[in-house]
């Protein structure tokens, strides 16, 4: 056990202090922000030792904030390379588990924000196996995704140097996102996109459209383009006849079945399914057509990356047809203001 202390605290430590500066360049912090530290218990010995490394400002400790952590698995089979968020929460100044609810809310958002990622690198999974410990199924809830090394296949060690990298590029997607979730009081990352599209100035602007949402104007269209084909394979299964109209019209398909005629709004996203962003033009239609009309929205679609450019795939599809707009559920999230009078 003081074998295993010192593999934990000093070396493993070390190892990723070893990569300062690529971490804190992959999270855009400064040098002295940069927090790497092990723990392996007090006293009586943890089962699940740990390294981890953070923002000080976003994480100072463990019980707070996004990290990403070297997991020990109990039986020292493997070690898993984790992009994680802690596990408790202060109550009072006690520290609890959070609550499942809580939990999956979170490992949602994360994992839409990291979808790209995960779906264009294999190695990344999740659920993690940790053991049968209360502290391990604590830390297996809070995995949002992972790297495994099995103790009789460690890679080489510029292989692990590389999946820090890359686990610090993650973690800085989650930082960015988890600020404009802040900022806009939105958990919808398509709202979020949206917000900060008319919130920021054409410089930032420019730069959200590759932050905030995650997604390129590229990797937009993608998603988009995914959602459109499952859209109509599941209208012409229902033996409707399918004109896209997106290009002229405020909604996106024409849908005729016989005498029938439907128009069709559809919305993808890489996320779970949530709040959309309907323009104008869209609600009012849509508002006049019913019944005439539906929404589908396809999420969790996949997204890889690759140099023949991005490749959205997968997705699952829901569907209101006809779709009565309510208006309870319409909130404006910007107004466009006419100063020619008051200048």
């Amino acid at each position: 056990m003081t074998r295993r202390g010192r593999l934990v605290r000093e070396s493993a430590a070390e190892f990723v202090r070893s990569e300062s500066t690529a971490l804190t360049s992959a999270l855009s912090i400064k040098s002295t922000d940069l927090l790497v530290e092990g723990k392996d218990g007090i006293g009586r010995k943890s089962k699940v030792p740990w390294v981890r490394f953070a923002s000080a400002k976003r994480s100072p400790s463990a019980t707070l904030g996004w990290y990403v952590v070297l997991l020990f698995r109990e039986d020292g089979s493997g070690i898993y390379m984790t992009l994680a968020h802690a596990s408790t929460e202060n109550n009072e100044g006690n520290l609890q588990n959070r609550s499942l609810q809580d939990v999956r809310r979170m490992m949602v958002w994360a994992r839409a924000i990291l979808a790209a990622h995960m779906h264009s690198d294999p190695r990344l999974q999740h659920p993690i196996s940790l053991g049968n410990g209360k502290l391990a199924k604590a830390y297996e809830l809070t995995s949002a995704t992972a790297y495994f090394y099995p103790r009789n296949a460690i890679p080489p060690e510029e292989h692990i140097r590389s999946d820090l990298r890359e686990m610090a590029r993650m973690l800085s997607s989650i930082y960015e996102n988890e600020d404009l979730q802040r900022r806009t009081g939105e958990t919808s990352l398509d709202v979020i996109a949206a917000l900060s599209k008319v919130e920021d100035s054409t410089e930032s602007r420019e730069r959200s459209a590759t932050q905030g949402f995650g997604l390129t104007q590229p990797e937009r269209r993608a998603v988009e383009q995914q959602a459109m084909r499952l859209a109509a394979m599941y209208l012409g299964q229902l033996g409707y006849k399918v004109e896209d109209t997106s290009a002229k019209h405020p909604y996106d398909f024409k849908a005729t079945r016989l005498e029938e005629v439907l128009y069709i709004e559809v919305k993808g996203t890489t996320g779970a399914i949530g709040d959309v962003v309907l323009t104008k033009n869209e609600v009012n239609h849509h508002l006049h057509q019913h019944p005439n009309n539906g929404l589908i929205v396809v999420h969790s679609i996949q997204l890889s990356r690759s140099e023949a450019g991005p490749r959205a795939t997968d997705g699952k599809l829901e569907a209101r047809i006809p779709w009565k707009i309510e208006k309870e559920h319409l909130e404006a999230i910007s107004y466009r203001y006419r100063t020619d009078s008051i200048f």
